[in-house]
């Protein structure tokens, strides 16, 4: 999911692994990147699921955010994409924060 180019610059996220993980080249972050992932637990997920997501997110690229919405389980899922490149969103925050709130009343009304 971090293998994308972000800002031109070929997997812009794994510069952030060396740090993190204390590993020295790209290869080696690339190496625990591979490893982050959610496919054999996605099918698990079976609760209402709402993957709000940036169209640029640095981290995880959009087809990483579609991929964990189309294999959750759940027959309650939503996705919704905001414009922006943060990965928390919070260059929109009110707006996803007021967009998460409601979705998560409406189910907790039902």
């Amino acid at each position: 999911m971090t293998m994308h180019t972000f800002a031109g610059i070929e997997h812009f996220y794994l510069y952030n692994f060396l740090n993190k993980f204390n590993v020295e080249t790209l290869d080696e972050a690339a190496e625990i990147s591979h490893r982050m992932n959610l496919d054999d637990v996605l099918k698990n997920i079976t609760c209402p699921v709402l993957v709000e997501h940036t169209e640029e997110d640095p981290v995880i690229g959009v087809g990483g955010a579609k991929t964990i919405y189309r294999n959750a389980s759940s027959t309650d899922k939503e996705y919704y994409e905001i414009k922006g490149n943060v990965h928390c969103g919070n260059n929109e925050a009110q707006k996803t924060c007021t967009y998460g709130v409601d979705w998560l009343l409406d189910r907790m009304m039902k």
